[in-house]
């Protein structure tokens, strides 16, 4: 009989045994640290770029901020969000200015930079996932008005057909048009979102 048990449990694929059960807060914790995979960040210029995904149980829990949050309230929010990936640009200035102003020298460039990010940038982005190039769904700049030195952008994209085989990378490309960077590519790994724990819920 043990020799029997040994062998199931080598059986078991790698990594079944390490997807902890984590608590509401334990869980945005977790999705919030770069050493997990779902944060990452590049440097360019005067820029630092971020890549924040977000699993649909961490937007609730952002959403609803309670760490007694029951299974029901969560399943009956995420068939709403259903459909989409959903992810979290941010540009933040490394000389810690506002990024409207950095690198522009004068007053029509600020508005000129202000306006593509209101309303232009959001064709310059898409996700890559395998063979399919996925271009935004969803798109919302978090106008800050020079509070923080970074800018957010709330994303969104149709799930990709390459997420049946649950197989494929997800790269954001940034096509950027008016900060001088060049194309920004960002990536999240597979293995990193399969890896995401779960979430321990509540009647």
């Amino acid at each position: 009989m043990k020799k029997f048990f040994y062998i199931v449990l080598l059986a078991l694929p790698i990594g079944a045994c390490n997807r902890d059960t984590l608590s509401p807060l334990q869980f945005v914790q977790w999705v919030d640290s770069e050493k997990n995979g779902l944060l990452v960040k590049k440097e360019i210029g005067d820029y630092e770029f971020s890549l924040q995904y977000r699993p649909e149980e961490y937007i609730v829990l952002m959403e609803e901020k309670n760490e007694q949050i029951s299974r029901e309230k969560i399943n009956m929010r995420k068939k709403r969000l259903e459909g989409l990936e959903y992810y979290t640009l941010r540009i933040g200035s490394k000389r810690n200015t506002d990024v409207l102003k950095t690198g522009v020298g004068s007053e029509q460039g600020y508005y000129d930079r202000l306006g593509y990010f209101i309303a232009d940038m959001e064709n310059d982005i898409s996700l890559i996932e395998g063979n399919d190039t996925l271009a935004c769904s969803l798109y919302h700049f978090e106008r800050n008005y020079g509070m923080t030195p970074r800018c957010t952008f709330l994303l969104g994209f149709e799930k990709s057909k390459e997420k049946k085989n649950g197989s494929s990378d997800r790269t954001l490309l940034f096509a950027d048009r008016a900060l001088g960077t060049g194309p920004v590519y960002l990536k999240i790994k597979q293995s990193d979102i399969t890896n995401i724990p779960e979430l321990k819920t509540y009647q």
